[in-house]
């Protein structure tokens, strides 16, 4: 009887718990059953956000803005030349730079104005503490690390996500790492940073600043080390006078502009009228329009394409306007958080809604072309050989709603596999085709036309002879006008659009500035750059047809602080099998042929 009276609380505990426990399973069931009304409900596990980014999309630091910087000794030797031209743009910086830092390890004594020698990770957060809003208050970040250690020193991923702990919405730059033979010690560990670096950013969602393709503008930033074409560095590592105006008016221009809130305009951003591909998608409905642009404009394999459609068809059931009442996540893909953002600027560029069909492929397309989601997804789905192989790839490497590997993921195949057969026996023998890389008839009349010449050379941009004339070339010219070799430097706005000379196969695709080289029929080389980072609508190995769409025109930094244009020249494909990295007179040993012939017969030909 004395131990009746703690029998009620202990009953009361017991039935408490109990409840709790079947709230919680009810909430869970909820959570992941799927009715028969809810078969197309966008899935997304909100509680894995490994593979997405957390940040919102890529503003630029308005006048009047804040700006932390966090650098090495080259920040150090740049500080006061940057110090000058952001006070240009009124934007005011706190710059704590070190010699030898990185984020794991001190520096020394030589810090800049507002510097201390502590590793990166902790100046970071002592200056947050001993002056509240430095960091999390600035309007960007740019992040100056990497030549000390390279990426076992710089981990970069934990490196965005403290700086995202300390402030989530600034956007975040990182400068990428430079150096040639000249150092005297080994750097060779800077090709793999700058490797990480491209492919984290598309991940963790930050910019990367380009001061390698400054300072070697067609060289490969994942060897190290390279050639100083451009004489920047002084010591094969730090900018010398040249270099620290360089390095310093890059930062500021990839940094700021725009109005009072930080948005940008379209030829802040090197997005024109008809940036991106304006795709026309053939079909009836959504599902006929995907598959057509999987076979057609990716050139995907019957059970490749099908594969991507039986994720789809479980993600969004093809609507490209459903909305994950959880997550957010959005459209055919269920883009969330920065891809989600980076998809509504991808179709404001072109004018249109985020979401349009047409809008969101392309978006796909170019998320595919990006070095992070080539390697990881695209390459490996156009090699894949059966259906299970092409839609595991894409669930648990591009959709990724689950733990690769994990019983969750069986679970989703089981779903997504038999959507993927469905889709292989309904369209398994269409060949209908996109229509792809076809201006609106908006774009096409503000952007002109196209030149050929009477052996079918195509003029390699879609524009008009005013246009050129007003931007110079020399058009007139039978003889070469480029600066140290037969080649020519057509100057054209930003976002005109770049079009094969003659057809062949594509042969190289790289970006930071997008350079595009193809083995044409007539068997030589074309070589293509200084067009937008991220504007290619071709990948290596496609076939192309003379007048087809490469690209689109970059911004002054894409053409390494000269005006922006299309460089173009071509090699005898019977002495080259690809284009070798050059630049200015270490190009003028190679046997380039004179373009200027055909270039200028087939401006003759273009709409005046």
């Amino acid at each position: 009887m004395k131990n009746i009276p703690l029998l009620k609380p202990l009953l009361n505990y017991t039935l408490g718990f109990l409840i709790i426990l079947i709230l919680v399973f009810i909430n869970v069931a909820n959570a992941y059953a799927v009715s028969v009304e809810e078969i197309f409900t966008p899935y997304y596990n909100p509680n894995l956000n490994n593979c997405q980014p957390t940040s919102t999309g890529f503003t630029k630091v308005p006048d009047g803005g804040k700006l932390y910087v966090l650098g090495d000794s080259i920040t150090v030797g740049i500080e006061d030349t940057l110090r000058n031209k952001l006070q240009e743009k009124d934007i005011t910086p706190y710059i704590n730079a070190s010699v030898s830092r990185s984020w794991n390890g001190a520096g020394n004594s030589v810090v800049s104005t507002q510097g201390t020698p502590l590793p990166g990770k902790d100046a970071i957060k002592e200056d947050e503490a001993k002056q509240a809003g430095v960091v999390s208050g600035a309007s960007g970040i740019v992040i100056a690390l990497g030549t000390n250690g390279g990426a076992s020193s710089n981990p970069i991923e934990s490196a965005i996500d403290e700086i995202r702990r300390i402030n989530s919405s600034a956007p975040i730059w990182w400068v990428n790492t430079v150096g040639s033979s000249a150092w005297p010690n080994n750097i060779s560990n800077l090709g793999s940073f700058n490797e990480q670096l491209v492919d984290l950013s598309a991940t963790k969602n930050f910019q990367i600043i380009n001061w390698f393709s400054a300072v070697n503008p067609t060289g490969d930033p994942t060897t190290t080390p390279t050639n100083d074409p451009t004489r920047l560095l002084s010591d094969g590592i730090h900018p010398n006078a040249a270099g620290i105006q360089k390095l310093s008016t890059k930062i500021v221009t990839d940094i700021s502009g725009g109005d009072s809130s930080g948005s940008t305009t379209a030829s802040e951003t090197g997005v024109a009228c008809c940036s991106g591909a304006g795709t026309t998608v053939a079909g009836n409905n959504n599902e006929e329009k995907v598959w057509n642009y999987l076979v057609g404009n990716l050139q995907l394999s019957a059970i490749q394409a099908a594969g991507i459609m039986g994720n789809i068809q479980q993600e969004s059931g093809f609507s490209t306007t459903i909305v994950n009442k959880s997550s957010g996540a959005y459209g055919l893909i269920q883009w969330l958080g920065g891809r989600k953002t980076a998809l509504q600027n991808f179709a404001r560029g072109q004018g249109k809604d985020m979401g349009d069909i047409s809008v969101q492929l392309e978006f796909m397309k170019q998320e595919l072309e990006s070095d992070y989601y080539r390697r990881r997804v695209f390459d490996p789905i156009k090699a894949s050989q059966s259906l299970e192989e092409s839609t595991r790839i894409w669930l648990e490497k591009f959709e990724i709603p689950c733990t690769p590997g994990s019983a969750a993921c069986a679970e989703e195949m089981n779903v997504r596999l038999p959507f993927a057969q469905n889709w292989l026996t309904r369209f398994g023998s269409n060949t209908a085709t996109a229509v792809g890389n076809s201006p609106s008839s908006t774009c096409a009349s503000q952007e002109g036309g196209t030149g050929v010449s009477a052996d079918g050379f195509v003029f390699p941009l879609r524009t008009n002879q005013q246009t050129i004339k007003s931007k110079g070339w020399c058009f007139e010219s039978q003889s070469n006008c480029h600066h140290d070799y037969n080649a020519a430097d057509i100057f054209a706005p930003t976002g005109t659009e770049v079009i094969a000379a003659r057809g062949g196969q594509v042969i190289l695709v790289k970006s930071g500035p997008t350079r595009i080289a193809i083995k044409a029929d007539d068997g030589n080389i074309y070589y293509y750059t200084h067009m937008g980072a991220g504007t290619a609508v071709v990948s290596k190995g496609q076939t192309v047809a003379a007048g087809a769409t490469l690209g689109r025109v970059g911004t002054k930094a894409d053409a390494a602080g000269t005006p922006e244009h299309l460089h173009i020249d071509i090699l005898p494909g019977d002495r080259y099998d690809n284009r070798p990295g050059c630049a200015g007179s270490a190009c003028s040993s190679l046997p380039f042929i004179n373009i200027q012939p055909p270039l200028t017969e087939a401006f003759k030909n273009l709409p005046e």
